[in-house]
């Protein structure tokens, strides 16, 4: 469209259009324009000069000098928008580099975890030492290729007589078509057993899923082409009549036809099919900013997050929630800021910092006077018991941290000189103070390795996180307001006092001390100290709904707290609260949640890329997951509890593998594919499955 040539006279337009080679976003950037270019999901950032180019006038905001390119490749591209086009390009080339290892090691991870799981002859799913995962592949014993056409009931019906040749009849002889059939009758209600648990399907015909059965009762229930005879309802397609009868058994035997083979290795199915499309994917993790917008991991470090390491801690959790249908859009906003974290920095009007000489007894100190100034007056009682329990607690601790060279000797010297002036204690309050203790970090060595180098920097990311909530510790304190004297007990406080909107602190440091941020280190502990919060929950924000005819109120949180929502039970509709965490679902709803989960996650981390995983695929991995109780991960960790050595020690760390085998005196039955071909066997599926006797 547009062209002055149009398809199919256009030749470029007839290469794309018929699939030969290209795509309409090619075709555009030809003839039309490039459009946005984009840096790690942004806009082109500006310099320190506020140019984005230094061709461009400083925080210009026009289109161009923010990556937009209207020019097109036929006529040529200028040099400002080759250069931004040139920075795209160089992004897209380094993801495709690093990722490839990345997405190939996960497939290599997911494939030697399932090599053992296989179809059985009764159609439940096991791993090679007998556990069974599943008690019917995919809950429907069906062939994930042969079930694909499997619901075309129109098409089967049109073409009866073709699939009828296709079908050997004799097999009806050997099918029980009574004792199923007569179940599915009489158990309609929800509340029995389906038919699948009681008949197996490969012996009984209509014993079919309920989703199958419901369907094709639903679509002979409301065909447009039928009329009764006086035997049987009469179905009319094309011209010719079929009855209900027949075409409900050809259904049924097509079902039986579309079964998963025995011996199958579903296992590694899965795993090449979950594998496979991660290398379409991203490697970067894009953030969508701003308000009313939720961030969150995406791609091949989301699907290594759910599935290699099943991290308890994730990036960035959040969860939905529902609420209530009577609520106004104030009364949800309304909750939303209740509920949203509030920092001592956010209810700061100004904050100054002065810095003195003060000379006593012949001793000179440098004096830091801190004033904060607070914009709602209302809440001064509130902010004044958060800086006296919180925040000046917190300031200390980033002293001490960053001030390594401020000895308790010379804290205590200074305290000593201030008590003789100011008589703020007495001898024995000094020897009950606490002891400063060395706040240097050291080497930040792992336990135990991980599954590979990058995660190494993900633990040490944890620890750096657990290390922060150590220190902030004293931000979880009951808030009570102290008295004066109590507060300059603290090492390094000089002076405290609260009058009108203004709060003054002043801390005391010998003259030769070396020189402290003190205004950045009050930033950092005003933006540290919490005045009200649902713990863990950073932010609570409403949420537009994907379908438009969603008229449902949702909101977003970042951050996951059941418990502290639970609470809200008269706003929130308890039933439809959801959480990306699995491992926090696991622990408070329990495993069969868990795995629901995790399926759906998996499938929306392909989703976001268009990508489409069978189901079937997606329940095998997260049964296995889930198998043992718990969240279990794909890696060294993971295999820990395999019952085969060969198996683990094909994996990874061989050495590893075998001293704990040899000192624990191990036995490989040889079941596993790894052991079986370590051994030089033939593996145990496919036409491995069985056995071959005969007479000699």
């Amino acid at each position: 469209n547009g062209q002055m040539r149009p398809f199919p006279w256009n030749n470029m337009a007839l290469m794309t259009l018929s699939g030969a080679k290209g795509s309409n976003v090619n075709f555009s950037q030809i003839s039309g324009l490039l459009g946005q270019q984009e840096l790690e999901g942004r806009r082109v950032p500006i310099m320190i000069s506020g140019r984005s180019l230094p061709s461009f006038e400083p925080y210009d905001t026009t289109l161009r000098s923010g990556g937009f390119i209207t020019q097109r490749f036929l006529t040529g591209i200028r040099p400002q928008e080759y250069f931004f086009h040139c920075m795209a390009g160089r992004e897209g080339l380094i993801d495709t580099a690093v990722k490839t290892s990345r997405s190939g090691y996960l497939q290599r991870c997911l494939g030697k975890h399932l090599e053992g799981i296989k179809v059985n002859y009764d159609y439940s799913v096991r791993n090679y030492d007998g556990s069974i995962l599943q008690f019917y592949y995919g809950d429907d014993a069906l062939d994930v290729t042969k079930q694909k056409h499997l619901k075309q009931f129109e098409f089967c019906a049109n073409n009866f007589e073709a699939l009828l040749a296709r079908v050997n009849t004799q097999v009806l002889d050997f099918i029980d078509n009574k004792r199923a059939l007569k179940y599915n009758k009489n158990n309609k209600d929800k509340s029995s057993d389906p038919v699948m648990n009681k008949y197996n399907p490969c012996k009984y015909l209509s014993s079919v899923s309920e989703l199958f059965y419901e369907e094709l009762e639903e679509y002979i229930k409301q065909s447009s082409h039928h009329h009764r005879s006086k035997d049987d309802l009469v179905l009319k397609f094309n011209g010719s009549t079929l009855k209900e009868k027949q075409f409900r058994a050809l259904m049924w035997l097509k079902y039986i036809k579309s079964l998963v083979e025995p011996g199958e290795a579903v296992g590694i199915l899965a795993a090449q099919s979950v594998g496979e499309p991660s290398t379409q994917m991203t490697l970067n993790t894009f953030h969508f900013a701003g308000f009313g917008a939720k961030n969150v991991t995406l791609g091949i470090p989301r699907l290594r997050e759910i599935v290699m390491t099943a991290s308890k801690s994730i990036k960035t959790p959040t969860m939905t929630l529902e609420m209530k249908q009577n609520l106004s859009i104030e009364e949800i906003n309304e909750f939303c800021k209740n509920s949203s974290q509030l920092t001592l920095f956010e209810c700061l009007k100004s904050i100054k910092v002065k810095e003195n000489l003060l000379n006593q007894n012949g001793k000179r100190f440098k004096i830091y006077k801190i004033q904060l100034e607070i914009i709602d007056s209302s809440k001064k009682k509130l902010i004044e018991k958060v800086i006296q329990s919180k925040f000046i607690n917190i300031l200390l601790n980033l002293l001490r941290k960053t001030s390594k060279n401020i000895h308790d000797v010379e804290i205590n010297s200074i305290k000593d000189t201030m008590v003789t002036t100011n008589n703020n204690e007495d001898d024995d309050d000094q020897v009950k103070r606490k002891e400063l203790v060395t706040y240097e970090e050291g080497d930040d060595e792992r336990e135990g390795e991980d599954i590979e180098g990058e995660d190494i920097g993900e633990v040490g990311k944890e620890r750096d996180m657990e290390k922060e909530k150590e220190m902030g510790d004293e931000a979880n304190a009951t808030l009570t307001l102290e008295d004066n004297n109590s507060i300059l007990k603290k090492e390094f406080v000089h002076g405290y006092s609260f009058t009108s909107n203004v709060c003054s602190i002043e801390l005391a440091f010998s003259a030769d001390s070396p020189k402290i941020l003190i205004l950045e280190l009050v930033e950092k502990s005003v933006k540290k100290t919490i005045v009200s919060e649902i713990p863990n929950i950073t932010r609570v924000y409403p949420i537009e709904n994907e379908a438009s005819n969603d008229q449902t109120k949702r909101v977003a949180t970042e951050g996951v707290n059941f418990k502290g929502i639970w609470d809200h039970f008269d706003l929130i509709n308890l039933n439809s609260i959801y959480t990306n965490d699995i491992y926090s679902i696991l622990t408070t709803f329990g495993v069969e949640a868990a795995r629901n989960a995790l399926m759906k996650e998996i499938g929306s981390v392909f989703g976001v890329y268009g990508i489409s995983v069978d189901p079937r695929h997606l329940s095998l991995i997260s049964d296995y997951m889930t198998f043992e109780g718990g969240y279990k991960p794909f890696n060294r960790m993971g295999m820990e509890n395999n019952t085969s050595p060969f198996l683990k020690m094909s994996f990874e760390t061989t050495f590893g593998f075998l001293k704990q085998a040899v000192l624990s005196n191990d036995i490989d039955l040889l079941d596993s594919p790894s052991a079986q071909i370590v051994m030089g066997q033939p593996v145990k599926g496919g036409t491995g499955s069985f056995d071959i006797r005969y007479s000699i």
